[in-house]
Protein backbone atom coordinates (compact mmCIF):
# COMPACT_ATOMS: atom_id res chain seq x y z
CA UNK A 1 0.00 0.00 0.00
CA UNK A 2 1.43 3.44 -0.95
CA UNK A 3 2.33 5.78 1.88
CA UNK A 4 -0.45 8.35 2.38
CA UNK A 5 0.48 11.99 1.97
CA UNK A 6 0.81 14.30 4.96
CA UNK A 7 -2.20 16.24 3.68
CA UNK A 8 -4.33 13.10 3.46
CA UNK A 9 -3.44 12.16 7.04
CA UNK A 10 -4.20 15.69 8.25
CA UNK A 11 -7.59 15.57 6.53
CA UNK A 12 -8.45 12.33 8.32
CA UNK A 13 -7.40 13.79 11.64
CA UNK A 14 -9.47 16.94 11.09
CA UNK A 15 -12.53 14.81 10.34
CA UNK A 16 -12.17 12.87 13.61
CA UNK A 17 -11.66 16.04 15.64
CA UNK A 18 -14.60 17.73 13.93
CA UNK A 19 -16.80 14.84 15.08
CA UNK A 20 -15.53 15.12 18.66
CA UNK A 21 -15.90 18.90 18.92
CA UNK A 22 -19.43 19.03 17.48
CA UNK A 23 -22.30 20.03 19.78
CA UNK A 24 -25.42 17.94 19.23
CA UNK A 25 -28.37 20.33 18.71
CA UNK A 26 -30.74 17.55 19.86
CA UNK A 27 -29.03 17.25 23.25
CA UNK A 28 -31.63 17.62 26.05
CA UNK A 29 -31.53 20.89 27.94
CA UNK A 30 -29.24 20.70 30.95
CA UNK A 31 -27.35 17.66 29.71
CA UNK A 32 -23.60 18.35 29.87
CA UNK A 33 -21.49 18.45 26.74
CA UNK A 34 -19.49 15.32 25.95
CA UNK A 35 -15.96 15.79 27.26
CA UNK A 36 -12.99 14.83 25.11
CA UNK A 37 -9.81 15.40 27.07
CA UNK A 38 -6.55 15.79 25.18
CA UNK A 39 -5.46 12.23 25.82
CA UNK A 40 -8.90 10.96 24.76
CA UNK A 41 -8.61 12.90 21.51
CA UNK A 42 -5.12 11.61 20.87
CA UNK A 43 -6.13 8.00 21.47
CA UNK A 44 -9.22 8.26 19.28
CA UNK A 45 -7.39 9.98 16.41
CA UNK A 46 -4.66 7.34 16.40
CA UNK A 47 -7.25 4.55 16.59
CA UNK A 48 -9.17 5.93 13.60
CA UNK A 49 -5.97 6.46 11.61
CA UNK A 50 -4.93 2.87 12.20
CA UNK A 51 -8.37 1.62 11.15
CA UNK A 52 -8.40 3.74 8.00
CA UNK A 53 -4.78 3.18 6.97
CA UNK A 54 -3.19 0.15 8.66
CA UNK A 55 0.43 0.70 9.54
CA UNK A 56 0.11 4.46 9.92
CA UNK A 57 2.47 5.85 12.53
CA UNK A 58 0.75 7.26 15.63
CA UNK A 59 0.85 11.03 16.04
CA UNK A 60 2.29 12.80 19.07
CA UNK A 61 0.49 15.25 21.36
CA UNK A 62 2.22 18.23 19.72
CA UNK A 63 0.72 17.21 16.36
CA UNK A 64 -2.74 17.09 17.91
CA UNK A 65 -2.28 20.55 19.41
CA UNK A 66 -1.15 21.89 16.03
CA UNK A 67 -4.19 20.30 14.34
CA UNK A 68 -6.52 22.15 16.72
CA UNK A 69 -4.80 25.45 15.88
CA UNK A 70 -4.81 24.69 12.14
CA UNK A 71 -8.53 23.86 12.09
CA UNK A 72 -9.34 27.28 13.51
CA UNK A 73 -7.03 29.01 11.04
CA UNK A 74 -8.12 27.04 7.98
CA UNK A 75 -11.87 26.86 8.51
CA UNK A 76 -12.72 29.82 10.72
CA UNK A 77 -14.21 27.71 13.51
CA UNK A 78 -13.80 28.56 17.19
CA UNK A 79 -12.63 25.73 19.46
CA UNK A 80 -12.98 26.40 23.18
CA UNK A 81 -10.61 24.91 25.72
CA UNK A 82 -12.13 24.01 29.10
CA UNK A 83 -10.33 22.98 32.28
CA UNK A 84 -11.42 20.33 34.74
CA UNK A 85 -9.20 19.13 37.55
CA UNK A 86 -6.03 20.29 35.82
CA UNK A 87 -7.04 18.56 32.59
CA UNK A 88 -8.14 20.27 29.38
CA UNK A 89 -11.01 19.25 27.11
CA UNK A 90 -12.27 20.85 23.91
CA UNK A 91 -15.53 21.69 22.14
CA UNK A 92 -16.78 23.98 19.40
CA UNK A 93 -18.00 27.33 20.71
CA UNK A 94 -21.57 26.83 19.49
CA UNK A 95 -24.08 24.36 18.06
CA UNK A 96 -23.91 23.68 14.35
CA UNK A 97 -20.25 24.67 14.04
CA UNK A 98 -18.32 22.38 11.72
CA UNK A 99 -15.49 22.44 9.20
CA UNK A 100 -17.71 20.76 6.62
CA UNK A 101 -19.82 22.56 4.04
CA UNK A 102 -23.51 22.05 4.66
CA UNK A 103 -26.94 23.48 5.24
CA UNK A 104 -28.91 24.16 8.38
CA UNK A 105 -28.22 22.55 11.72
CA UNK A 106 -30.92 20.46 13.34
CA UNK A 107 -31.88 23.29 15.68
CA UNK A 108 -32.02 25.80 12.83
CA UNK A 109 -34.17 23.45 10.73
CA UNK A 110 -36.64 23.11 13.60
CA UNK A 111 -36.85 26.88 14.09
CA UNK A 112 -37.28 27.58 10.37
CA UNK A 113 -39.91 24.85 10.01
CA UNK A 114 -41.88 26.37 12.89
CA UNK A 115 -41.68 29.85 11.35
CA UNK A 116 -42.88 28.58 7.97
CA UNK A 117 -45.79 26.73 9.60
CA UNK A 118 -46.89 30.02 11.17
CA UNK A 119 -46.73 31.67 7.73
CA UNK A 120 -48.87 28.83 6.35
CA UNK A 121 -51.83 30.17 8.31
CA UNK A 122 -51.83 33.36 6.26
CA UNK A 123 -51.66 31.69 2.83
CA UNK A 124 -54.76 32.56 0.84
CA UNK A 125 -55.43 35.83 2.63
CA UNK A 126 -55.91 38.95 0.57
CA UNK A 127 -52.61 40.25 -0.77
CA UNK A 128 -50.70 37.03 -0.01
CA UNK A 129 -51.29 34.92 -3.12
CA UNK A 130 -47.51 34.85 -3.55
CA UNK A 131 -46.95 33.34 -0.10
CA UNK A 132 -47.48 29.62 -0.95
CA UNK A 133 -44.82 29.84 -3.66
CA UNK A 134 -42.39 31.66 -1.40
CA UNK A 135 -42.86 29.07 1.33
CA UNK A 136 -42.45 26.22 -1.15
CA UNK A 137 -39.21 27.73 -2.45
CA UNK A 138 -37.82 28.07 1.05
CA UNK A 139 -38.73 24.49 1.91
CA UNK A 140 -37.20 23.21 -1.29
CA UNK A 141 -34.04 25.26 -0.76
CA UNK A 142 -33.46 23.97 2.76
CA UNK A 143 -34.72 20.40 2.26
CA UNK A 144 -37.45 20.74 4.88
CA UNK A 145 -39.17 17.53 3.80
CA UNK A 146 -41.91 17.10 6.39
CA UNK A 147 -44.75 14.90 5.10
CA UNK A 148 -47.28 17.68 5.65
CA UNK A 149 -45.42 19.80 3.09
CA UNK A 150 -45.19 17.17 0.35
CA UNK A 151 -48.26 18.26 -1.61
CA UNK A 152 -47.16 21.88 -1.85
CA UNK A 153 -43.63 20.91 -2.83
CA UNK A 154 -44.99 18.66 -5.59
CA UNK A 155 -47.11 21.56 -6.82
CA UNK A 156 -44.03 23.75 -6.96
CA UNK A 157 -42.03 21.15 -8.87
CA UNK A 158 -44.91 20.76 -11.31
CA UNK A 159 -44.55 24.48 -12.10
CA UNK A 160 -40.90 23.88 -12.99
CA UNK A 161 -39.18 25.85 -10.22
CA UNK A 162 -35.73 24.61 -9.34
CA UNK A 163 -32.81 25.86 -7.32
CA UNK A 164 -29.25 25.78 -8.59
CA UNK A 165 -27.60 25.52 -5.17
CA UNK A 166 -29.73 23.77 -2.55
CA UNK A 167 -28.33 25.54 0.50
CA UNK A 168 -28.52 29.09 -0.80
CA UNK A 169 -31.32 31.31 0.47
CA UNK A 170 -33.36 32.88 -2.40
CA UNK A 171 -33.12 36.65 -2.46
CA UNK A 172 -35.96 39.06 -1.76
CA UNK A 173 -35.98 39.92 -5.48
CA UNK A 174 -36.79 36.31 -6.37
CA UNK A 175 -39.71 36.20 -3.96
CA UNK A 176 -41.02 39.53 -5.24
CA UNK A 177 -41.06 38.25 -8.82
CA UNK A 178 -42.84 35.08 -7.74
CA UNK A 179 -45.41 37.33 -6.12
CA UNK A 180 -45.73 39.35 -9.32
CA UNK A 181 -46.58 36.25 -11.33
CA UNK A 182 -43.47 35.14 -13.22
CA UNK A 183 -44.06 31.50 -14.24
CA UNK A 184 -41.52 29.22 -15.84
CA UNK A 185 -42.46 27.96 -19.28
CA UNK A 186 -44.79 30.88 -20.10
CA UNK A 187 -43.99 33.90 -22.25
CA UNK A 188 -43.87 37.26 -20.49
CA UNK A 189 -43.50 40.89 -21.44
CA UNK A 190 -40.73 42.17 -19.17
CA UNK A 191 -39.62 45.72 -18.63
CA UNK A 192 -36.07 45.97 -17.38
CA UNK A 193 -34.73 48.68 -15.12
CA UNK A 194 -32.79 50.23 -18.01
CA UNK A 195 -36.14 50.87 -19.75
CA UNK A 196 -35.82 48.00 -22.24
CA UNK A 197 -38.98 45.97 -23.02
CA UNK A 198 -38.46 42.34 -24.03
CA UNK A 199 -40.49 39.20 -24.78
CA UNK A 200 -39.03 36.52 -22.53
CA UNK A 201 -39.57 32.83 -21.84
CA UNK A 202 -38.17 32.03 -18.34
CA UNK A 203 -37.17 28.37 -18.03
CA UNK A 204 -34.96 27.98 -14.96
CA UNK A 205 -34.24 29.72 -11.68
CA UNK A 206 -30.63 29.46 -10.53
CA UNK A 207 -29.31 30.60 -7.17
CA UNK A 208 -25.61 30.98 -7.80
CA UNK A 209 -22.53 32.01 -5.88
CA UNK A 210 -23.13 35.74 -5.99
CA UNK A 211 -26.58 36.37 -7.42
CA UNK A 212 -29.92 34.87 -8.37
CA UNK A 213 -30.53 34.60 -12.11
CA UNK A 214 -33.32 33.45 -14.39
CA UNK A 215 -32.38 31.51 -17.53
CA UNK A 216 -34.48 31.48 -20.66
CA UNK A 217 -35.05 32.69 -24.21
CA UNK A 218 -35.70 36.17 -25.56
CA UNK A 219 -37.62 36.74 -28.79
CA UNK A 220 -36.19 39.36 -31.14
CA UNK A 221 -36.59 40.45 -34.75
CA UNK A 222 -33.54 40.02 -36.97
CA UNK A 223 -32.33 42.43 -39.68
CA UNK A 224 -34.62 40.72 -42.20
CA UNK A 225 -37.68 41.22 -40.05
CA UNK A 226 -37.83 37.56 -39.08
CA UNK A 227 -38.34 36.37 -35.48
CA UNK A 228 -35.32 34.84 -33.77
CA UNK A 229 -34.55 33.38 -30.36
CA UNK A 230 -31.63 34.47 -28.19
CA UNK A 231 -30.37 32.66 -25.09
CA UNK A 232 -30.47 35.13 -22.21
CA UNK A 233 -29.62 34.96 -18.52
CA UNK A 234 -31.07 37.81 -16.47
CA UNK A 235 -30.16 39.00 -13.02
CA UNK A 236 -33.41 39.12 -11.03
CA UNK A 237 -32.57 42.67 -10.02
CA UNK A 238 -32.72 43.74 -13.69
CA UNK A 239 -36.46 43.07 -13.88
CA UNK A 240 -38.75 46.05 -13.24
CA UNK A 241 -42.24 44.86 -14.25
CA UNK A 242 -43.82 41.59 -15.43
CA UNK A 243 -46.84 41.01 -17.64
CA UNK A 244 -48.03 37.57 -18.71
CA UNK A 245 -48.48 37.26 -22.49
CA UNK A 246 -51.92 35.84 -23.25
CA UNK A 247 -50.94 34.51 -26.69
CA UNK A 248 -50.09 30.88 -25.87
CA UNK A 249 -48.79 30.30 -29.41
CA UNK A 250 -46.43 33.25 -29.24
CA UNK A 251 -43.48 31.14 -30.32
CA UNK A 252 -44.16 27.52 -30.99
CA UNK A 253 -41.05 25.38 -30.86
CA UNK A 254 -39.25 27.63 -28.37
CA UNK A 255 -38.55 24.63 -26.13
CA UNK A 256 -35.63 22.90 -27.77
CA UNK A 257 -35.02 20.16 -25.23
CA UNK A 258 -32.66 22.32 -23.19
CA UNK A 259 -31.59 21.32 -19.71
CA UNK A 260 -30.78 24.56 -17.92
CA UNK A 261 -29.95 22.83 -14.61
CA UNK A 262 -27.30 20.77 -16.40
CA UNK A 263 -26.03 23.83 -18.27
CA UNK A 264 -25.66 25.72 -14.99
CA UNK A 265 -24.07 22.78 -13.17
CA UNK A 266 -21.22 22.64 -15.70
CA UNK A 267 -20.18 26.26 -15.14
CA UNK A 268 -18.16 27.65 -12.28
CA UNK A 269 -20.54 30.60 -12.11
CA UNK A 270 -23.67 31.57 -14.05
CA UNK A 271 -23.61 35.23 -14.99
CA UNK A 272 -26.09 37.48 -16.78
CA UNK A 273 -25.53 37.57 -20.53
CA UNK A 274 -27.03 36.92 -23.94
CA UNK A 275 -25.98 34.73 -26.84
CA UNK A 276 -27.42 34.71 -30.36
CA UNK A 277 -25.66 31.46 -31.20
CA UNK A 278 -26.33 28.09 -29.65
CA UNK A 279 -22.62 27.34 -29.67
CA UNK A 280 -22.60 28.57 -26.07
CA UNK A 281 -25.37 26.13 -25.27
CA UNK A 282 -23.54 23.23 -26.88
CA UNK A 283 -20.17 23.91 -25.21
CA UNK A 284 -19.18 20.62 -23.61
CA UNK A 285 -17.70 20.36 -20.12
CA UNK A 286 -14.18 19.01 -19.96
CA UNK A 287 -11.72 17.80 -17.37
CA UNK A 288 -10.20 20.75 -15.55
CA UNK A 289 -7.08 20.10 -13.44
CA UNK A 290 -5.94 22.73 -10.95
CA UNK A 291 -3.01 22.67 -8.56
CA UNK A 292 -3.77 24.20 -5.14
CA UNK A 293 -1.28 24.99 -2.38
CA UNK A 294 -1.21 22.67 0.60
CA UNK A 295 -3.09 25.14 2.78
CA UNK A 296 -5.83 25.70 0.20
CA UNK A 297 -6.05 21.99 -0.59
CA UNK A 298 -6.81 21.16 3.04
CA UNK A 299 -9.72 23.60 2.96
CA UNK A 300 -11.08 22.09 -0.26
CA UNK A 301 -11.17 18.61 1.25
CA UNK A 302 -14.04 19.83 3.44
CA UNK A 303 -15.37 22.75 1.41
CA UNK A 304 -15.22 21.89 -2.30
CA UNK A 305 -14.25 24.55 -4.82
CA UNK A 306 -17.10 23.40 -7.08
CA UNK A 307 -19.79 20.71 -6.91
CA UNK A 308 -18.07 18.76 -9.71
CA UNK A 309 -14.90 18.33 -7.63
CA UNK A 310 -13.62 14.77 -7.96
CA UNK A 311 -12.58 12.83 -4.84
CA UNK A 312 -9.47 11.82 -6.80
CA UNK A 313 -6.59 14.03 -5.66
CA UNK A 314 -2.92 13.96 -6.73
CA UNK A 315 -0.03 15.12 -4.56
CA UNK A 316 2.33 17.46 -6.42
CA UNK A 317 4.92 20.18 -5.79
CA UNK A 318 3.97 21.23 -2.28
CA UNK A 319 0.26 21.00 -2.87
CA UNK A 320 -2.44 18.88 -4.47
CA UNK A 321 -4.04 18.63 -7.91
CA UNK A 322 -7.84 18.59 -8.01
CA UNK A 323 -10.00 17.58 -10.97
CA UNK A 324 -13.31 19.16 -11.97
CA UNK A 325 -15.78 18.77 -14.85
CA UNK A 326 -16.47 22.27 -16.15
CA UNK A 327 -16.90 24.38 -19.26
CA UNK A 328 -13.73 26.40 -19.83
CA UNK A 329 -15.27 29.88 -19.97
CA UNK A 330 -14.66 33.39 -18.64
CA UNK A 331 -16.10 32.54 -15.23
CA UNK A 332 -13.59 29.72 -14.76
CA UNK A 333 -10.72 31.92 -15.94
CA UNK A 334 -11.68 34.65 -13.48
CA UNK A 335 -11.99 32.16 -10.62
CA UNK A 336 -8.51 30.77 -11.24
CA UNK A 337 -7.00 34.26 -11.49
CA UNK A 338 -8.67 35.19 -8.19
CA UNK A 339 -6.83 32.26 -6.59
CA UNK A 340 -3.47 33.19 -8.18
CA UNK A 341 -1.54 32.98 -4.90
CA UNK A 342 -2.72 29.45 -4.17
CA UNK A 343 -3.72 27.91 -7.50
CA UNK A 344 -2.42 27.11 -10.96
CA UNK A 345 -4.52 25.85 -13.83
CA UNK A 346 -2.89 22.83 -15.48
CA UNK A 347 -5.56 21.76 -17.95
CA UNK A 348 -7.07 22.63 -20.35
CA UNK A 349 -3.77 23.77 -21.82
CA UNK A 350 -5.25 26.51 -24.01
CA UNK A 351 -6.73 28.33 -21.01
CA UNK A 352 -3.55 27.76 -19.02
CA UNK A 353 -1.57 29.60 -21.71
CA UNK A 354 -4.14 32.42 -21.75
CA UNK A 355 -3.79 32.85 -17.99
CA UNK A 356 0.00 32.86 -18.21
CA UNK A 357 -0.18 35.70 -20.73
CA UNK A 358 -2.61 37.65 -18.55
CA UNK A 359 -0.32 37.36 -15.54
CA UNK A 360 2.46 39.38 -17.15
CA UNK A 361 5.65 38.89 -15.15
CA UNK A 362 4.18 35.93 -13.27
CA UNK A 363 4.39 33.27 -16.02
CA UNK A 364 7.79 32.24 -14.65
CA UNK A 365 6.03 31.10 -11.49
CA UNK A 366 3.84 28.83 -13.63
CA UNK A 367 6.83 27.48 -15.53
CA UNK A 368 8.91 26.76 -12.44
CA UNK A 369 6.58 24.07 -11.11
CA UNK A 370 4.87 22.55 -14.08
CA UNK A 371 6.59 23.83 -17.21
CA UNK A 372 5.23 26.07 -19.95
Amino acid sequence: MPTPSASRLATLRYAVLDECFARDPERPAGEPLPRFFKQDLLDLVNKRLKEAIPGTKAIAMRTLEKDIQDMQRLFGVKIVRYHEKKRAWYSYAQEGMTIRAGGLTGAESSKLTGALEICDRFAGNEGTKWLPWALALLRHSFHLDANSLKARRNQTEAQGWSIGQPHRFPSVAVLEHIRDGLHLGDWHALRLKDGTAISYLPEHLHSGRDTDVVCGMERRIDENGEPMLVMRVLDWLEIETIEHMSDADHFKGAHLGRSWPQWCAHRFAVRPGEWSTFRVWNAAPEEVRIWFSQLRAQQLQFRPWHASQSPRVEAAAGGQIFTFLLVADDALRSAVLAEARDAQLLEPLEMRNEIRDLMGVWPRAYDAMFGP
